[in-house]
């Protein structure tokens, strides 16, 4: 855990014609926990030449992983990696979270839990090829909204349905000027917990100008610790 020892390990690797991974030490770490809340140039300056921060959970009560921290450091193409977990729960959160290791001396436990990860992906891979094959007999579209990014991600039934050549049709900037009021109203009330789901109709616009009517179905997920959705 040794800055100093990185260096010379991986200078001896390099003379010897290796250029092997490596992780950062202890004083680098701790830039790396201050600089992941300065921006992406502050961090990706702190973390030069990194390929991945192995961090503890928590050092005493403050936790050091958490969504954010995670996120900014992949944004700088550095992995990070955890030690040393033991907990099932922690470590369900922690590979909810996107950390790309885990250290764990219960290896049994951490097995169980990837192998029901696998087991669900299939099943989820099965449901959604299901869905797919409803949504096409029905000619119905699927959506993904992240409310962090903004992005939305569609699938071609929206490109089909607007005679869109976009790999993602973004429906919002489409939606007509007297709708969008109505809109926007359905999905806050849902965000505020007033109802489990929102569903509206509404016009987007078709290619050829002119509009087309629809009708949204959305359930919010993933409520950060803070309360806020992510």
């Amino acid at each position: 855990f040794s800055d100093r020892r990185r260096r010379e390990a991986l200078e001896a690797a390099r003379t010897a014609g290796g250029f092997p991974a490596t992780s950062a030490g202890q004083a680098t770490v701790a830039r790396a926990l201050v600089a992941s809340r300065l921006g992406r140039a502050v961090l990706s300056r702190a973390l030069a030449g990194i390929d991945a921060l192995q961090v503890p959970e928590r050092v005493g009560v403050l936790r050091v992983v958490t969504r954010r921290f995670v996120r900014a450091v992949h944004a700088v193409d550095v992995e990070v990696h955890v030690w040393t977990v033991n907990d099932r729960t922690e470590m369900e959160r922690l590979i909810d979270l996107g950390v790309d290791g885990l250290v764990s001396d219960r290896i049994d436990v951490l097995r169980d839990v990837l192998d029901a990860r696998d087991e669900a992906l299939r099943n989820f891979k099965a449901s959604s090829e299901r869905l797919d094959l409803a949504m096409q007999n029905t000619e119905g579209g699927l959506w993904d909204w992240d409310l962090v990014t903004g992005r939305i991600v569609t699938d071609g039934h929206w490109r089909e349905l607007l005679d869109r050549c976009e790999p993602d049709v973004d429906w919002r900037p489409l939606i007509h000027p007297d709708d969008i009021e109505a809109a926007r109203y359905h999905v806050i009330v849902h965000l505020r917990g007033e109802f489990d789901h929102f569903e509206t109709q509404f016009r987007v616009q078709h290619r050829s100008g002119g509009w087309r009517w629809v009708q949204v179905r959305g359930r919010a997920s993933n409520r950060g610790e803070d309360g806020r959705w992510t």
